[in-house]
């Protein structure tokens, strides 16, 4: 399985919980994502489903997610112009009977090393399997 995300499950702050979480995304690969998608992932036939509805022509096979522990996140912010964006994890924790996930997309600065040309940026990660609902957020871009 992917690496290991941040892992904050021992910080507790006025009931709030950062949770652990594995980033898959260099398992699922390069993905042309023509829309934008935000998913909670309970099974691999979901996940199969989003991907043959999103990306008919060259569908990805799902990495391998242990569904019996773990529930996939998708976020992907469809195409953008340049390689200098960036889809970034700012943290995910439990909030009262929420799991929030906080992103922020990082944009490219003028004169940085980017190249035009259309790029997908998106994030798989995994988080211990809950019933609890799991809310987005994405922050201002930077």
């Amino acid at each position: 399985m992917g690496g290991a995300g941040y892992a904050y499950s021992h910080l507790q702050s006025q009931g709030r919980r950062y949770l652990s979480w594995r980033d898959l995304t260099a398992e699922l690969g390069y993905v042309r994502w023509p829309v934008q998608v935000v998913s909670v992932i309970k099974s691999r036939d979901k996940f199969a489903r989003i991907l043959a509805d999103t990306i008919p022509r060259g569908t990805p096979n799902p990495p391998a997610v242990d569904y019996r522990h773990r529930e996939a996140l998708l976020i992907a912010l469809g195409p953008r112009s340049s390689s200098g964006y960036r889809l970034k994890i700012v943290h995910i924790m439990r909030r009262g009977r929420r799991i929030l996930v906080v992103l922020r997309e990082v944009t490219p600065r003028l004169g940085g090393p980017q190249r035009a040309g259309l790029v997908f940026p998106y994030r798989l990660l995994t988080i211990p399997l809950t019933d609890t609902s799991v809310r987005f957020h994405l922050l201002h871009r930077l």
